[in-house]
């Protein structure tokens, strides 16, 4: 272990010994050998990427939240907002899912019930309209009622479940900043795995769309195992891409801050090495919560021009 990482351990015991830090990268690390794959596998898997750390750094570029500050800043003026925009673990972890779960289902009941009860609403009120206090109008509205009241309790019953914690995801993929390890779902028979983020080569494919464009996806291969991860992001331009893995590799090196992006605002001073770095460079506490929303949107045009 280098002597700088050694002082970042020292000064933040936050992190794991197995936390990835860019100076220890070894000078040859493991390809991925894909000699006994097909030639469409082979190329199924895109082309490898350099594990070479952060190049452009131009982050705000990729960031939907700097062109909406206006929305970012009024949904973060409360710890509720937080939470409801998923940032309260931002700085700890980067995940995302692995398919249908019970909590991915309580998540979108609790985003559509409300919609549909306004929907019921307006339907109550056309049916006083055209029917009025009718034998007919009146079951309507009996009906409608119920309807209402069960939508009710079922938004209460997913709002306490979600904002309690009570049910989280299981199968989902996690990136997890201190410890340096990528944990995801490994079936039935395993059930969760961890994996070293260091352990996996990064790959960038490009696939075509039903329209005749195209996309791109970062993969993640493991080195000697045969596990492979896909994120779920798929930006239309290369630049795009290349900067969502120089994000990935920021995030995950602790030797470096998280990047400076609203979604990381709220929680940057849990991270020692980031709160440190904001300290030392004076950086303001709530800069992009307080930004001129205009500004912001100067800011990611800059960005996008730059990368």
């Amino acid at each position: 272990m280098s002597k700088n990482a050694e002082a970042t351990r020292a000064t933040a015991p936050y992190y794991a010994e197995t936390a990835f830090d860019s100076r220890e990268i070894p000078e040859s690390l493991p390809r991925k050998d894909l000699s006994d794959k097909t030639a469409f596998m082979r190329k199924a898997h895109g082309r490898p990427l350099n594990l070479s750390g952060v190049q452009c750094r131009e982050f705000t570029a990729s960031s939907d939240e700097v062109g909406m500050l206006e929305s970012f800043q009024k949904r973060t003026a409360t710890q509720k907002g937080v939470f409801s925009l998923g940032l309260a673990d931002k700085y700890y972890h980067r995940n995302w899912a692995g398919g249908l779960e019970i909590a991915s289902v309580l998540a979108y009941v609790y985003f559509f019930a409300p919609i549909l009860t306004v929907l019921a609403i307006v339907h109550m009120g056309i049916i006083l309209v055209l029917m009025g206090l009718s034998d007919r109008g009146q079951e309507f509205i009996r009906l409608n009622t119920i309807y209402l009241a069960v939508f009710g309790v079922i938004w209460f019953v997913s709002h306490t479940i979600i904002h309690k914690g009570w049910a989280r995801p299981k199968r989902d993929t996690r990136l997890i900043r201190p410890t340096g390890m990528v944990s995801f779902w490994g079936g039935r028979s395993k059930g969760r795995v961890e994996k070293p983020f260091i352990d996996f080569e990064p790959y960038v494919r490009r696939l075509p769309t039903y329209g005749g464009g195209s996309y791109y996806q970062i993969v993640l291969l493991h080195r000697t195992e045969d596990i492979v991860i896909t994120t779920p992001d798929s930006p239309r331009e290369h630049w795009e891409v290349m900067l969502a893995w120089e994000e990935l590799y920021r995030f995950m090196d602790t030797s470096q801050p998280l990047p400076d992006t609203p979604e990381y605002e709220c929680t940057r001073h849990l991270d020692p090495v980031t709160a440190d770095h904001d300290r030392r460079h004076g950086r303001p506490e709530r800069y992009w919560r307080e930004l001129d929303p205009e500004r912001g949107r100067e800011i990611k045009s800059l960005a996008i021009a730059a990368a």
